[in-house]
């Protein structure tokens, strides 16, 4: 269930998704998945894609699990992690 906090301008509280997403360097692809929205698990090449991903299915995997709906804008917060390696000689 997505993490609820007040968003002091509308006076109403609103819930926040968390989606994580990281780079698989061997696979070279972005991929994301969230504790907050059952069943969302997706990759691509770019994380911007990555989120145009998210974006497109969150809605659907929400309305499946009983939340979201009523028209109400909700906050989806895409977590980034990337980690590459450096040679240290120099």
């Amino acid at each position: 269930m997505g993490k609820a906090y007040n968003v002091v301008a509308m006076k109403e509280t609103v819930q926040r998704y968390v989606v994580r997403a990281q780079w698989d360097r061997d696979a070279k692809v972005w991929w994301a998945s969230s504790e907050d929205i059952p069943g969302l698990v997706t990759e691509a090449a770019s994380f911007d894609d990555l989120v145009k991903n998210v974006l497109d299915i969150a809605p659907d995997l929400l309305a499946a699990n009983g939340e979201g709906g009523g028209g109400v804008g909700l906050p989806i917060h895409v977590m980034a992690d990337r980690v590459e390696m450096i040679s240290s000689s120099r």
